[in-house]
């Protein structure tokens, strides 16, 4: 099937544009097919778009990226935010269900989004980024 990041990206810009939040995309043209499920996938990159505009909120300037690119037999898709970054003690801990930061929050999105990613042989990993915000990087065998 092919990468989902940016039907992902489409499906929440209103959302993000509603919010003030611009959102970035560099996804190479000819981007391989990944083994998996359209709408599984789709929802992996759903949740993480969501963590970053709910982490953005309405601060002013927010901004998130999405960059895909093949390296190896890989799709390998980034998505930064400039929120607030990730405290240490979380970070290690954010795919486990129930774990948020967020007021309200289920602690379910990041820990399905594994789930789905992993279910297709990838792999899923954020991180603080120098100069604050977060990265979430989602690895996924190409098609061969």
């Amino acid at each position: 099937l092919p990468p989902q990041p940016e039907s992902a990206a489409r499906a929440r810009a209103a959302e993000c544009r509603r919010l003030g939040i611009t959102v970035r995309r560099s996804i190479a043209a000819s981007l391989p097919s990944v083994r998996g499920d359209a709408v599984l996938l789709q929802q992996a990159f759903h949740n993480i778009l969501v963590n970053a505009e709910q982490a953005i909120g309405a601060a002013p300037g927010g901004r998130i990226e999405v960059n895909a690119r093949l390296r190896r037999d890989r799709l390998v898709v980034d998505i930064r935010d400039n929120g607030p970054g990730l405290a240490p003690d979380v970070a290690d801990r954010l795919f486990e269900p129930f774990v948020t930061t967020r007021e309200g929050g289920s602690g379910l999105g990041l820990a399905i989004t594994a789930r789905i990613v992993r279910e297709f042989g990838g792999d899923v990993t954020a991180a603080a980024r120098e100069g604050g915000g977060a990265v979430f990087t989602v690895s996924l065998p190409v098609v061969t």
